[in-house]
């Protein structure tokens, strides 16, 4: 549906999100988002009853009135939709039935809703979209520090301190696509034995999980995201037909439907493709849900992918991975230690870390100065790019060598950015916590605080994402392949936990 109030909407977490300011973390209750955004009631009736004329009776109302939900018939969506569809045949053998003429309304409908999607694209193949395969966990000298990166691990490599709980409500999200799913017991074992004091409990699963058919990419970020924060976890998953772009919108629509719902939201799905992925009203639609969610203070966090600088998957043009391009959503990318445990972090050599300009966002305020001391400064790659596009990624972590128990309780190693967004999740996770701690509420919209603050994070100056050799350099400050550079977490908790006592203080 058209929501009510969407320029509102944008100028509000301008103001939510920049630290210091008057309205910082001064977010609308539940209530007063819906009343925010609710469509009008003309849009409403007549979207109510086009849903009538075409018999559709099983119909899931967003308590902001912002999204429908429904089941119909084939029939009944071609009639809606008018077109037809046609039957698609995977290498696989998996077989999708899919309208794919475009989506026609009458007039009147199109000027109430935005989108109206679920049977028009398609879903990733296969469902891990930006990890590397697994291998299996080798055996190291025991003269030498462990082989690969543990929650351990990430703790003493980016000075994670404990936080003392705040008593508070402080609940992480994740997404699984492309019938993604989680095991459990896997889940229990592996925090018994790598983080054993920590909170590794899924408190709710929305949406569909098979327990018996587990897959690397959701043991990694439930194991992941759960022992660096020691925090619950919802998962939100999208069936194993979802369209991702359709998935996308289900978990927007699902995170904002009550008013207890998590304070960060990790995205590990994403393709570098300038054309085929998302059509432009789901995408435009996507950007106005994140915006929604972050003046809810949530941090919506997306991973930006292994795909390095989409130069190969665009025929020759640069484009990094939506939805990391999205303005309001923390861009993760990938680094290693040059002696895989410990050393110097770099970018990473395993795969190449998702990293460039979006040809479909411009630059926005709170990067532009660091976005332009980078093209000013480096040698450019003689392939096109947007040169005016939004920068990606913001920030980086490890991103090589996880530890990951899947599959009969044995630990493999698994690779991608995937990886880096879930540690970074954890953390962010721990800083809400500390924010709550002394009065003030969640981060929200972390990009402001992150560019005010470059001096708490580690610049990485090593690294390339370039294919054919045409692609993005680190180099000192922010860059294009590892963004600002890694967390510095008890750095940052210092500049967070002074921020939100100001908070604190403006609010008593």
């Amino acid at each position: 549906m058209k929501r009510s109030n969407a320029a509102r909407l944008v100028k509000m977490l301008e103001e939510v999100s920049q630290p210091g300011g008057p309205q910082y973390q001064n977010y609308p209750t539940y209530e007063e988002m819906g009343e925010l955004v609710r469509p009008s009631a003309e849009n409403t009736a007549v979207v109510k009853k086009w849903l009538a004329k075409h018999g559709v009776t099983d119909v899931q109302d967003h308590p902001h009135g912002d999204y429908f939900r429904f089941s119909a018939t084939a029939g009944q969506l071609e009639a809606m939709a008018g077109g037809k569809f046609s039957t698609y045949v995977h290498t696989t053998g998996r077989i999708l039935h899919r309208i794919t003429s475009g989506v026609h309304v009458d007039q009147e409908v199109a000027a109430a809703i935005d989108t109206f999607t679920g049977f028009h694209t398609f879903p990733f193949m296969p469902a891990v979209a930006v990890a590397a395969p697994p291998g299996p966990v080798k055996t190291c000298s025991p003269y030498l520090p462990p082989c690969y990166v543990t929650p351990a691990l990430l703790r003493e490599v980016y000075n994670i301190t404990n936080v003392t709980k705040s008593g508070k409500t402080n609940v992480q999200g994740m997404v699984q696509m492309g019938g993604s799913s989680i095991e459990t017991s896997q889940l229990k074992s592996f925090c018994s034995v790598y983080a054993p004091t920590t909170v590794c409990t899924v408190e709710k699963y929305i949406g569909y999980n098979n327990d018996a058919d587990p897959v690397q990419e959701s043991m990694l970020d439930s194991e992941y995201i759960s022992t660096v924060s020691n925090q619950s976890l919802y998962v939100y998953s999208a069936g194993v037909n979802v369209p991702f772009c359709s998935g996308l919108l289900d978990l927007a629509a699902n995170v904002t439907s009550e008013s207890v719902h998590p304070y960060t939201v990790t995205i590990n799905y994403g393709w570098p493709a300038l054309a085929g992925l998302c059509d432009n009203a789901s995408q435009t639609r996507f950007e106005q849900d994140v915006i929604k969610m972050s003046n809810m203070g949530v941090t919506v966090i997306a991973s930006s992918g292994a795909q390095g600088s989409g130069f190969d998957v665009n025929q020759g043009i640069l484009n990094p991975s939506y939805p990391a391009t999205l303005p309001h959503v923390l861009s993760v990318g990938g680094t290693r230690l040059t002696h895989g445990t410990y050393g110097l972090e770099q970018g990473s050599t395993a795969f190449l870390s998702g990293g460039g300009f979006s040809w479909n966002n411009s630059v926005p305020s709170y990067q532009a100065s660091a976005v332009a001391a980078y093209l000013s400064s480096v040698t450019l790659p003689t392939a096109p790019f947007a040169a005016n596009g939004r920068g990606t990624p913001d920030i980086s972590a490890l991103g090589e060598d996880y530890t990951v128990r899947i599959w009969g309780y044995q630990d493999f190693s698994t690779t991608g950015t995937s990886a880096s967004a879930d540690a970074v999740a954890g953390m962010i996770a721990l800083l809400n916590e500390a924010c709550l701690g002394v009065g003030g509420k969640t981060l929200g919209f972390v990009n402001p605080l992150f560019y005010l603050n470059p001096d708490k994070f580690r610049d990485v100056t090593v690294g390339s994402n370039a294919i054919e050799n045409q692609g993005w350099n680190a180099t000192k400050g922010w860059d294009a392949v590892t963004g600002l550079g890694s967390p510095n977490f008890d750095q940052l908790l210092k500049v967070v936990v002074s921020e939100c006592e100001k908070v604190a203080k403006r609010n008593n």
